[in-house]
């Protein structure tokens, strides 16, 4: 008896995208303190078309990685900001209900999310933090209309770790349903 396959979804259905600043760099380890940074993927296509997002995966890498540090860095004044905003660039929801993610620790609070913390071999090399949130462990996936964006926005100076990236996965559809 053959494996049963499923049918993928054509990569222009996809969404696998990193989350990018006006620059177009998916760095995120910037100084925001000052000036936010916002690190954003807005959801293209024609009116009536949406995304379902279904998942953020979060790469940090620190010289050590503690629950109460953010990376490698002191826990965060203001911390990252995780909203999905309309059109016009107003906030619809704030996932961390006012408050900035702003340790390592933080990622817990949000539904869904896997984190393995990972020291390092020893030397130079980094400590790694991986997240894994499944955004649809909160009740439901995070649909959003063309033109709308989900956005990770950095309010400190984060520039002294390693590497932050975030990248969104889901299904983009061309009309509602």
């Amino acid at each position: 008896m053959q494996p049963r396959r499923t049918a993928a979804r054509p990569p222009q259905q996809r969404i696998d995208h990193y989350l990018r600043n006006a620059a177009g760099s998916v760095e995120m380890n910037v100084n925001g303190e000052t000036t936010e940074v916002p690190f954003f993927f807005i959801v293209p296509g024609a009116p009536g078309a949406h995304g379902e997002l279904v998942r953020l995966n979060v790469l940090l890498l620190a010289s050590t990685v503690a629950p109460a540090d953010f990376g490698s860095e002191s826990e965060l004044t203001n911390g990252l900001e995780i909203t999905t905003r309309d059109v016009n660039g107003l906030e619809t929801f704030d996932f961390m209900d006012g408050l900035g993610l702003i340790k390592n620790a933080d990622w817990t609070s949000l539904a869904g999310v896997d984190s393995a913390p990972t020291a390092a071999a020893g030397g130079a090399n980094p400590d790694l933090l991986a997240v894994r949130w499944t955004l649809m462990r909160g009740g439901a996936s995070v649909e959003l209309k063309a033109g709308e964006s989900f956005r990770v926005t950095v309010r400190d100076d984060i520039s002294g770790i390693v590497q932050l990236r975030c990248k969104l996965q889901g299904q983009l559809h061309s009309h509602q349903s």
